[in-house]
């Protein structure tokens, strides 16, 4: 999504040679407006966390900051309910996704995570019963149980280097999930972790375990 654009330049470099001709090709897009969103300051007035979301769906990028102020957090059940929602970027300024942040936004498909998030809290994504795969970044170091509950299209995941539990029920009722990789700092996987992962056909457990 967004607007492609195509440029070409002809230039010259320090040694006055002509260049060859090149090209670029860039996609702009265009960040939601902060009234879309509602949020509160946290960490005393410094920062900013998203608790509500009052926008049209479609394609969302929440603002990196709002008021000067860096948005650090998507605070619980921000996007609860939000069935028009399709797909989400998260800004580099976010650390945490609170518990149930997106719970049953049924037309979620596509959720963008940056490597500046270190933890996602319980049930974050459950219910989310479009979600057919998500990146978690290397820089995530928690993840709460249930987080993929119910996530019924998720097709494969990998667990990164750096997570140390996987909680419970962390992908009850994934029914199309095929792939699990689980690395080696994985140390414990609790109850009914992969309960009703119908599909599942590859499971590569690290030796952490």
């Amino acid at each position: 999504y967004g607007t492609e654009y195509t440029v070409t330049v002809n230039g010259k470099d320090l040694a006055d040679n002509v260049l060859e001709e090149a090209t670029w090709k860039f996609t702009t897009f265009s960040v939601s407006p902060p009234s879309d969103f509602i949020h509160v300051l946290i960490n005393e007035d410094a920062e900013i966390e998203i608790t509500g979301y009052t926008g049209p769906g479609g394609e969302v990028i929440i603002p990196g900051t709002i008021d000067g102020k860096p948005v650090t957090s998507i605070g619980s059940y921000a996007f609860r309910d939000c069935t028009a929602l399709e797909s989400v970027t998260i800004p580099r300024s976010v650390t945490t996704i609170n518990y149930g942040a997106f719970y049953q936004c049924t037309a979620l498909t596509a959720i963008t995570i940056p490597d500046s998030v270190t933890t996602i809290n319980y049930g974050a994504f459950s219910g989310c019963t479009a979600l057919e795969s998500v990146a978690i970044p290397d820089s995530v170091t928690t993840v709460g149980h249930s987080i993929f509950y119910g996530c019924t299209a998720l097709k494969s995941i990998v667990v990164p280097e750096g997570v140390t539990a996987i909680g419970g029920k962390t992908f009850f009722n994934c029914a199309s999930l095929t792939s699990i990789i689980i690395p080696d700092s994985v140390t414990t996987i609790d109850t009914s972790a992969f309960e009703g992962c119908t599909a599942l056909r590859s499971l590569t457990i690290g030796s952490g375990v």
